[in-house]
């Protein structure tokens, strides 16, 4: 009798959790860098064939400049005046939208330890060299 008294107890407490959880939450980046490329915006849509639509409604360029595989994750340009963040605030409230953020430009943020050997693939860590290998002068 307990232990049925222990699951119910356990079974209202999940259920009144998750009766509080929000209906639809968009994921927005938060990273603190404010480096990101100008009138362009990174968008995950719940369908693919919402990318017409949201495209228009949110003055979007609706040819994305790439897709994210086949999944429709997509690197979209803003064809009016408004900001990056405005857009992207403006995307998060539509119900069509899964994610959204600014287009982020990766930086590199420190050297590799000596003897390292990683693949340089950041444009911005501006190296000529497709590996760095500690050999290397």
């Amino acid at each position: 009798m307990r232990r049925a008294v222990t699951y119910l107890v356990l079974l209202l407490l999940a259920v009144y959790l998750l009766a509080d959880a929000p209906k639809h939450h968009v994921a927005t980046a938060t990273d603190g860098g404010d480096e990101f490329v100008a009138k362009e915006v990174v968008v995950q849509l719940a369908s693919t064939g919402d990318l017409p639509a949201i495209a228009s409604r949110y003055s979007l360029d609706p040819n994305p400049l790439d897709q994210f595989g086949t999944r429709p994750i997509f690197r979209l340009r803003i064809t009016d005046s408004a900001s990056v963040q405005d857009r992207v605030n403006a995307l998060s409230q539509d119900s069509r939208v899964v994610f959204v953020e600014p287009n982020f430009i990766a930086m590199c943020t420190s050297a590799p330890d000596p003897g390292e050997l990683v693949m340089v693939t950041d444009p911005p860590c501006r190296s000529t060299r497709s590996m760095i290998d500690p050999r290397t002068p």
